[in-house]
């Protein structure tokens, strides 16, 4: 229920491809084919400003550079 409590996972490193295979597997087992992914969009996080997120305690990290920034895919599967 508190979202403040949450174990956060770094980058979605491990949760968003562990996800994404089980979300698969089992619509293999449920409707006989594989998820098909769309592609919706794609940003950095270079090109928007920072969003102050203390309240969830996850610390700080470095600023967004041309040597350090962040990929957000949206990709849409059904």
């Amino acid at each position: 229920e508190d979202y403040t409590k949450y174990n956060w996972v770094w980058c979605g490193r491990y949760a968003v491809p562990f996800g994404l295979a089980t979300a698969n597997k089992l619509n293999i087992l449920q409707n006989k084919k594989p998820l098909k992914g769309t592609f919706l969009g794609y940003e950095t996080s270079i090109d928007h400003p920072l969003i102050e997120v203390e309240d969830l305690q996850m610390g700080t990290t470095a600023i967004a550079t041309q040597r350090h920034w962040v990929a957000y895919a949206s990709i849409k599967y059904e």
